[in-house]
């Protein structure tokens, strides 16, 4: 009886021992439990905020790609709308507004609808569950067609320059209306490499040099930066509003100054009697202008480019591209370099890419 006693008072003891042991452990593993639960949780949480903003993010790459496909137009109120989702479940949605003409200060520089504001606001939000990221981004324009330096541009070193008679180039820059500006002068004539200015000016002689007319001492030319003349062919060809098809034509007339248009030829073209173009001319072989012709804007050429005869004038600028191989100018034909004409046909030529960042804004906006 005594020996049942002891081995029941050990029993005992060895219960309490053990109820000791168990149960700091079992709150030990509880605590653990709750944490890693909680930690869980906020993995979660971060996993699908960071899916959330990855949504807003492609959502801004769809923008960019709309927008490069020509989606975004300017205009006063514009709006665009966009919408996808993604592997897993994210989604997004796209707002792109066109500030500019809004009569807003959307920049907060005490300024309304200055050139700065000629952008689309892009605002894209990223939904993942019930997790939710906004970003914000900005799209200027970007033109194809770069800035010219001089009236005449050559890109091909090896191209034939024949001026006489009252042919003339002039780089100083004229408005639309045919009077001097008096600033943003350039060159009458200008070399991309991998021509040289030694070569331009070679090509030069006698009283040629007396007509080209610019910046600095006559003959006025110098070197341009390089010019990817294919691409302006390539984006023309796309995206003309007027496609030229007949070798010859007569007095037409292309645009307004109000309205001006790109105009392509696939191929050699004669363009004579009393015929005017506003905006982009280009020509995928040889231009020949004969009569009256009047052009204001840019005209790029893969070929010859020859005024023999007539009275022509361009305001603007004269790109010949690199196969060129001759420029003649020895009829009444005056190549006046105009700002306001290079920015005509520019803003005809690009799209709203130019990517200006991005900045996560607050779902609340």
């Amino acid at each position: 009886m005594q020996a049942r006693n002891v081995r029941e008072n050990e029993a005992g003891f060895a219960t309490i021992a053990l109820v000791l042991v168990l149960v700091p452990m079992i709150l030990v593993i509880g605590s653990y439990l709750q944490t890693m639960t909680e930690r869980n949780q906020r993995l979660g949480l971060e996993i699908r905020e960071e899916q959330a903003m990855f949504a807003a993010e492609s959502g801004i790459d769809y923008a960019l790609n709309e927008a490069r496909r020509g989606t975004l137009v300017a205009g006063v109120g514009r709006q665009y709308t966009f919408s996808g989702s993604l592997t897993g479940g994210s989604t997004f949605t796209v707002n792109c507004v066109y500030l500019k003409g809004d009569s807003l200060d959307n920049d907060g520089d005490g300024a309304v609808d200055e050139a700065d504001e000629d952008v689309f606001r892009v605002t894209c939000t990223g939904n993942t569950q019930t997790n939710q990221r906004r970003v914000a981004a900005y799209l200027g324009f970007s033109s194809y067609l770069p800035e010219l330096e001089a009236a005449v541009t050559i890109t091909n070193p090896a191209s034939v320059i024949t001026v006489s008679g009252s042919g003339i180039a002039r780089g100083n820059n004229y408005a639309l209306n045919g009077t001097l500006v008096g600033s943003g002068n350039t060159f009458g004539m200008a070399m991309t490499p991998p021509g040289t200015l030694a070569q331009l000016n070679a090509q030069l002689v006698g009283a040629e040099r007396t007509k080209v007319t610019g910046v600095g001492v006559t003959p006025s030319i110098g070197v341009a930066a390089p010019i990817d003349v294919q691409q302006i062919v390539d984006f023309a060809r796309n995206s003309a509003s007027v496609v030229i098809t007949n070798l010859t034509v007569s007095s037409v007339n292309y645009g307004t100054s109000t309205s001006p248009v790109i105009a392509y030829r696939e191929g050699d073209v004669r363009i004579q009697g009393n015929s005017t173009g506003y905006g982009l001319l280009v020509v995928n072989g040889t231009l020949r202008m004969a009569g009256t012709f009047r052009w204001y804007g840019v005209i790029v050429c893969t070929g010859t480019v020859e005024a023999a005869t007539g009275n022509v004038q361009v305001h603007g600028g004269v790109l010949a591209g690199p196969a060129s191989p001759q420029l003649t100018m020895t009829g009444n034909v005056d190549l006046r370099y105009s700002e306001a004409g290079t920015i005509l046909a520019a803003n005809l030529t690009g799209r709203y890419v130019a990517f200006n960042g991005w900045q996560e804004i607050s779902t609340n906006n």
